[in-house]
């Protein structure tokens, strides 16, 4: 139970992680593109002062504050490249943690499903080995009443002064739903033999019995059956 608490708390921790991840991959990638249409400006400024200082005039008193601002406009070209370039970095780094990240939550969840399917495994084992157990327990138990009660109607038989001999008679196995079904100490078969029986209306009809399957599949379908 606690290592099932443990598998748990490692897939939501696992999850929180990776969402965190893919988080700041969208932020990297946000400032990557940011940074990137800075450096686009950047150089359309850069383009626009080369321009202005090949046209300037060199002996107008503007001309050193021309050359000056096409210096400072390729320097700021040069900045924001290596910011692009810093953010460019930044975004692969994020992209192996999102990635890493990922695949910690996914093996975090196989892990989980794992243990779960090994405890829907031992319970469902389990089930079935207890079913087949009761299964065998019942069928004992109609097989005896079947003999049972063809002992009863022979004794009456007998106490009306009938003649057995002129008519003898083969436990009554339609008293039961599931008489002649399977034999409940040889056949391993069991659980396929009731299921065939459960779900064939012919062998219902030869018993008379097809309201008993049809008011117990009514109740199986609205959830009463126990």
């Amino acid at each position: 139970m606690r290592s099932d608490k443990n598998d748990l708390n490692e897939a939501s921790k696992a999850n929180e992680a990776a969402a965190k991840a893919r988080k700041d991959l969208v932020l990297a990638e946000q400032r990557l593109a940011d940074e990137e249409s800075r450096l686009n400006e950047a150089r359309a400024a850069a383009l626009k002062a080369s321009v202005e200082c090949r046209n300037a005039n060199p002996d107008h008193s503007s001309f050193e504050k021309t050359v000056g601002e096409r210096a400072h406009a390729h320097a700021r070209v040069g900045a924001f490249a290596q910011r692009c370039s810093n953010a460019r970095v930044e975004v692969e780094a994020a992209k192996k943690l999102a990635r890493d990240a990922s695949i910690a939550s996914l093996e975090a969840e196989l892990k989980q499903l794992d243990r779960e399917i090994a405890g829907d495994d031992a319970a469902l084992l389990q089930a079935t080995l207890e079913l087949i157990r009761d299964a065998r327990k019942r069928l004992r138990q109609i097989h005896e009443r079947i003999q049972r009660a063809d002992a009863c109607e022979q004794a009456i038989a007998v106490a009306r002064g009938e003649n057995l001999n002129a008519s003898w008679r083969w436990p009554v196995l339609t008293r039961s739903y599931w008489g002649g079904v399977v034999n409940p100490l040889s056949d391993e078969r069991i659980l396929g033999n009731l299921e065939n029986a459960a779900l064939d209306e012919i062998h219902a009809w030869n018993r008379n019995k097809r309201s008993l399957l049809m008011a117990v599949r009514a109740d199986v379908a609205s959830g009463k059956a126990s």
